[in-house]
């Protein structure tokens, strides 16, 4: 569902409630929300996110813009639907329905700019320096289905293609790309595509290192993600036995290290899935699970392959768990509805963002956060959390429908949060 806002302004709020109770004011920013998506930048004072009127960087701190939003011709802003940004923020890629556009963050300036051809680019992803970008081909998009995938990497600084998966396409043919992930030191990228199998390859020569190929037991997978350390890749399974499987494989191999049931579904979002989330030293990941009590966040050791707790029961269904950068916390978003009331429907004011302990799941706090918390991002210190929320509800016209159809989101709002 898109993100919209009618205009574009800063302001604070004096006080948020938690509950219905009010609570010291933890609220740094409140920044009127008509963007794509956003990253904060490596000072942690700094947001910048790009919209289809541009791109803007603001101070968090103060609500000051750097510098106005920068149009470049010959761009049609208003065609873009989605953006990827380098692992620091530094560089954003926008991808619209005419071009691709690269752009520097702190300076606004272009980059590179690359015409889509006969080949309509479905998924692009930025290196972690940003100086690459990856994006599948699909030669016919009337029947997208049933034609081969290609994968490009171009050095935007030169405009100059480096490689292309597969090597050739007589004899290695694979299914239309799904996502596109790159391991953090930018050497290799995961493939996901459309028949659920996956391909680990060298970025520079295009070297296929190992693929997985759905099978009877686990079925399509998706890539949700790779390890901090870059040696394992945590992916999503349909599964054959009625409940989805969550696992890891090795990155350099691809021997399974551990798998386990969890409802996380098998879409992946171009590298940035939120349902799990890796410790700081790449050792533990948590992601949410469903038990006997509702919606609980798990958290398990990559080296044990086991369990080491299930974080304290809060009343509500958190979702899109998050670790901070420093090790100290786990939060998400969390949804607090009555017996009638649907889990993402109009529940007033209270939304929560919970935060444990993350040594022991112990549940430490709650922010308010109206209406439906998402895209929660820490800071790279892990002093602010910022997150997108709608701060209203309308019912939209069709009152034929039901259940989540009665509401419609309206006017959403980029919030930052202090954490002591």
């Amino acid at each position: 569902m898109a993100l919209a806002s009618a205009s574009c302004g800063f302001n604070l709020l004096p006080q948020i409630r938690s509950q219905g109770k009010p609570t010291s004011n933890h609220l740094l920013r409140s920044i009127n929300w008509d963007g794509l998506d956003f990253s904060w930048l490596s000072d942690s004072l700094h947001i910048a996110y790009a919209s289809n009127r541009g791109l803007f960087v603001v101070n968090v701190e103060n609500g000051q813009r750097r510098w106005q939003q920068k149009i470049w011709p010959g761009y049609d802003y208003t065609s873009t639907w989605a953006t990827s940004w380098s692992k620091r923020g530094t560089t954003v890629a926008y991808v619209g329905g005419a071009a691709l556009l690269v752009q520097e963050v702190e300076s606004g300036q272009n980059v590179w700019t690359h015409r889509y051809t006969s080949f309509p680019e479905r998924r692009v992803a930025l290196s972690p320096d940003g100086t690459r970008i990856a994006f599948s081909l699909s030669p016919d998009t009337t029947n997208a289905a049933h034609q081969p995938g290609i994968v490009q990497v171009w050095d935007v600084q030169h405009g100059t293609m480096l490689s292309q998966y597969p090597t050739s396409l007589e004899g290695q043919e694979i299914a239309r790309v799904n996502d596109i992930t790159w391991s953090p030191n930018g050497a290799f990228i995961a493939s996901a595509c459309q028949d659920g199998s996956v391909h680990v390859w060298g970025a520079a020569d295009a070297h296929l290192l190992w693929r997985y190929d759905a099978s009877a037991s686990s079925g399509p997978c998706s890539v949700l993600g790779w390890s901090p350390d870059g040696n394992a890749i945590v992916f999503a399974a349909s599964g054959k036995t009625g409940k989805s499987l969550l696992g890891v494989w090795n990155a350099r191999t691809g021997r399974v290290r551990l798998q386990t049931n969890a409802d996380v579904g098998v879409t992946a979002q171009n590298g940035k899935d939120r349902r799990i989330t890796w410790s700081p030293d790449g050792t533990r990941m948590a992601f949410g699970v469903v038990n006997n009590i509702g919606s609980a966040i798990d958290v398990w050791s990559l080296q044990g392959g086991r369990r080491l707790f299930t974080c304290e029961h809060v009343s509500g269904q958190p979702l899109y768990v998050t670790w901070s950068p420093d090790g100290k916390y786990l939060a998400a978003g969390n949804y607090i509805a009555g017996s009638s009331e649907p889990a993402q429907g109009d529940n007033g004011s209270r939304s929560v963002v919970q935060f444990w302990d993350a040594s022991s799941g112990q549940a430490l706090f709650t922010y308010s956060a109206p209406k439906n918390p998402d895209q929660l991002a820490w800071s790279p210190d892990s002093r602010y959390l910022a997150l997108i929320t709608p701060l209203n509800y309308g019912i939209l016209s069709n009152k034929t429908c039901l259940s989540l159809c009665r509401y419609g989101y309206e006017d959403y709002t980029l919030q930052v949060f202090r954490v002591p």
